[in-house]
């Protein structure tokens, strides 16, 4: 297996990109969009890049640009990610993230606490 070194932090990590089974680590992780054109990241660095990128992107949606925003995201498929779809909290609630609740396509109408079309229960 090829070594490869961070591009970020130069880590030293295995790449098994040319793999098709079972191939690289990087394909654990939700394939939600193209991140910036750079060298192969290190798990950590791949991961907290990813979440960067989310939290650019659900920063700008609002209850008004949901549907919009939601449109052009791939549905949720495969597992959901921890940190990326969904927090757990020190009480072991799990809790959605705005990103998972948009790739959803639409409000559930559950009071979610990240719901992106601002659905609040009463």
């Amino acid at each position: 297996m090829p070594i490869q070194r961070c591009s970020r932090c130069q880590a030293a990590f295995e790449c098994r990109a040319g793999e098709r089974s079972p191939g690289c680590w990087c394909r654990t992780l939700p394939a939600i969009m193209p991140l910036e054109a750079e060298a192969c990241l290190c798990p950590p660095c791949l991961h907290a890049a990813v979440r960067e990128r989310i939290e650019r992107f659900v920063a700008g949606v609002t209850p008004e640009t949901a549907d919009s925003a939601a449109a052009g995201l791939p549905a949720p498929d495969g597992a959901p990610v921890e940190g990326i779809d969904y927090e757990v909290e020190p009480g072991g609630l799990l809790v959605f993230t705005k990103w998972y609740l948009l790739r959803r396509r639409s409000c559930c109408e559950s009071g979610c606490r990240n719901c992106p079309w601002g659905f609040e229960r009463r």
